[in-house]
């Protein structure tokens, strides 16, 4: 080992142990200094009896399509968060359980918690609230990512709902029940 890299393990031991040091507040606050700050979101894959997902068109979007979602509200879990946003985009309560993939964008810095669900209502029923959603359609989760390209060119959906949809079509089977969907894609 070279003088060099002695030098930096031996200021990397020190640095660590006045870490250890000081008190865990103060950790904190060096670690919430130092590290990355990334958004939390959520979003949902809602799914009909015909395997067709539920897409928003949102004012803030123009015309991509996306997924039932948004940014968590402080101290709010993923779950809450997205039971609340269906509820405000489409007016449905949703029964979500368990996440089936979570998608981390380090170029935008966010990181978007998948939930899964089917939905057992009429689709027909589905109403934007208008205030967030303008429009509301039922498309076939493959039709969607086969017309989209992973760079977003001319795609039907955003790049961010792309990204999520492949991760859900691809998650393993019974993490979200999607074993024909990702058959197809094959």
């Amino acid at each position: 080992m070279r003088a060099r890299d002695r030098m930096r393990r031996g200021g990397l031991r020190a640095a660590l142990t006045g870490y250890r040091l000081l008190p865990r507040p103060l950790r904190r606050v060096a670690v919430r200094t130092v590290t990355p700050h990334f958004t939390v979101g959520c979003v949902l894959v809602l799914s009909d009896m015909d395997d067709r997902v539920l897409l928003l068109r949102q004012r803030h979007y123009g015309d991509e399509l996306t997924l039932p979602g948004g940014l968590l509200h402080r101290r709010e879990t993923p779950l809450d968060g997205i039971r609340r946003e269906v509820e405000e985009e489409v007016g449905i309560l949703a029964e979500v359980r368990l996440p089936a993939t979570v998608v981390v964008e380090p170029a935008a810095r966010r990181v978007d918690v998948v939930y899964a669900a089917r939905f057992l209502g009429n689709p027909d029923a589905v109403r934007p609230d208008r205030q967030e959603a303008v429009e509301v359609c039922w498309r076939p989760a493959a039709e969607v990512l086969a017309s989209a390209s992973e760079s977003g060119d001319d795609a039907l959906v955003s790049t961010a709902t792309w990204v999520v949809l492949q991760q859900w079509a691809l998650a393993p089977d019974g993490a979200c029940g999607t074993a024909r969907l990702a058959a197809a894609l094959r």
